[in-house]
């Protein structure tokens, strides 16, 4: 194979995955749109799933700054250590989307229950 031929395969690579990172960022906001246009103004957090067990991250709802945003968190919890997830790596943005459906469930019950007092 040429070294243009190569070059050309690498460039399109790069092409599909900056385009699937386009897709999953606008995945991620739109998620964070549908819970502030639906009113979802209460915390909460999943523990993002590892082969020991126990989470070692957990992806947050929660409030920063006046404004609702995802944010990963290290398990040790210290302040300033949460990070919102879409300034995350690419990686760990892929790793949050496995739980945003969790995460959903857990805040949609809990607005459930606030609606109901």
């Amino acid at each position: 194979m040429r070294v243009d031929d190569l070059l050309d395969r690498a460039l399109e690579a790069r092409e599909r995955l900056e385009s699937a990172t386009e897709r999953m960022n606008a995945v991620i906001q739109d998620f964070e749109d549908a819970l502030v246009l639906g009113g979802y103004f209460t915390s909460g957090f999943v523990g993002f799933p590892t082969e020991a067990g126990f989470p070692e991250r957990f992806l947050r709802w929660c409030e920063a700054k006046n404004e609702w945003h995802l944010f990963v968190e290290p398990r040790t919890g210290r302040e300033g250590d949460e990070r919102q997830l879409l300034k995350c790596s690419r990686s760990t943005r892929l790793e949050a989307l496995r739980v945003l459906p969790e995460l959903w469930e857990q805040l949609a019950a809990e607005q459930a229950r606030r609606d109901k007092l």
